[in-house]
């Protein structure tokens, strides 16, 4: 749980636009890596990295602030994170065990940020998103490289 907590934390750092001091910077991704810690503390599950994924996200977007975010800028007395974001910030981050990705809503784009291809791969996670005939198919994003890799090459 610590390297993907602390990829998504460098990845939150990342995308201040204004940089407040090193040592601000320091005490805002301390604050945000105990508050996300404690937080998935009984909600992490390597054998399947998908169960708990929406209570594990982080949310940025004009409306909301993961709480987490605020509290942690808050301690380390950054004053407004929103102020410190670009404009533009909406994102979802997922934080997930041996893979953290981020989804930009404003290009409709997933990034991996993070993926521990020593973890085994789950099987796909494939189901209808809703009931009533209209919406695509979600698919499991944990599988690691290696397998992916692997299914590519074996439909050539």
């Amino acid at each position: 749980m610590k390297a993907e907590i602390n990829a998504a934390v460098d990845f939150v750092a990342s995308q201040l636009r204004s940089s407040p001091d090193g040592e601000r910077v320091a005490a805002f991704k301390a604050a945000l890596a105990e508050l996300l810690a404690r937080k998935y503390d009984g909600h992490w599950y390597p054998a399947q990295p998908e169960r708990g994924s929406a209570y594990r996200c982080v949310l940025v977007d004009n409306k909301v602030l993961d709480p987490a975010l605020a509290a942690a800028a808050e301690r380390a007395r950054l004053g407004s994170l929103r102020a410190l974001l670009p404009n533009d910030t909406d994102l979802v981050l997922w934080v997930d065990p041996a893979c953290v990705s981020v989804k930009h809503n404003n290009t409709n784009r997933y990034h991996v940020l993070y993926q521990d291809d020593t973890a085994p791969a789950t099987k796909p996670l494939i189901r209808p998103r809703n009931n009533r005939g209209g919406g695509g198919t979600l698919y499991n994003t944990h599988l690691s490289a290696a397998s992916i890799a692997a299914a590519s090459s074996a439909n050539k």
